[in-house]
């Protein structure tokens, strides 16, 4: 997602792309995404201005994710 939001892959939906694709990762890993829809937009919104650097964004996103029931690791 990072990557995704900090670079200009498309002229318009960045962010929204980037979320996605984060929310697909994880879930395809045996993993969701436990942030409010608020709170998701706040960290996209902050990683894409440059507020919030890689390693931020991470902790806030491996604190914020919860096993999906059944899924082995």
């Amino acid at each position: 997602m990072f990557a995704l939001s900090t670079t200009q892959g498309f002229t318009d939906g960045n962010k929204r792309t980037a979320l996605a694709c984060a929310v697909v990762f994880l879930r395809k890993n045996g993993w969701q995404p436990t942030l409010s829809d608020t709170l998701m937009y706040i960290v996209a919104m902050a990683v894409a201005r440059g507020e919030l650097d890689r390693d931020a964004f991470g902790e806030i996103f491996r604190a914020n994710i919860s096993e999906l029931p059944g899924q082995p690791h």
